[in-house]
């Protein structure tokens, strides 16, 4: 089955634009204006937000918790992130008590890229991420950090 999103804003990572996305079974195969499609579904987004993926905010890949790991790392969670059409994370970034927030961001950014993880597989993830940090410990240290930025 085709459907074609016709005539909506389409939302992307590089802001937002007029434009249609062309669906086909469940993989989006276009995004553009002015698209036809033979056969197709047309539905009208005049006036709606066209979202071709979607984005979670709040993931937690590789994370060390409670003397365990969670279950999934970036390229296992990106993996199933994208069967769900979730085409964007936000990878909740935890440095460990005593470690600064540059060392921590740093170090997810490895998980993230596949150079670093618990050991259990180290692929690179097929889909845009971005982390958010706890900013802190309770000591007054992240504090001093975003100062000195």
């Amino acid at each position: 089955m085709r459907t074609l999103f016709k005539g909506g804003t389409v939302v992307s990572g590089q802001g937002t634009r007029p434009g249609d996305v062309l669906v086909e079974g469940v993989t989006i195969s276009a995004v553009g204006t002015d698209l036809s499609a033979d056969g197709a579904q047309i539905v009208d987004c005049a006036g709606k937000l066209l979202f071709p993926g979607f984005i979670d905010a709040h993931t937690h890949f590789d994370l060390a918790v409670a003397g365990t790991v969670t279950a999934d790392d970036f390229a296992t969670g990106s993996r199933a992130a994208l069967r769900g059409g979730t085409t964007t994370v936000i990878d909740y970034a935890a440095p460990d008590k005593g470690e600064t927030l540059a060392y921590g961001l740093a170090k997810w950014r490895e998980k993230a890229a596949g150079r670093r993880g618990s050991g259990k597989r180290r692929k690179k993830p097929p889909r845009e991420h971005g982390q958010e940090e706890r900013t802190g410990s309770g000591d007054g240290d992240a504090a001093r950090e975003w100062e000195e930025e």
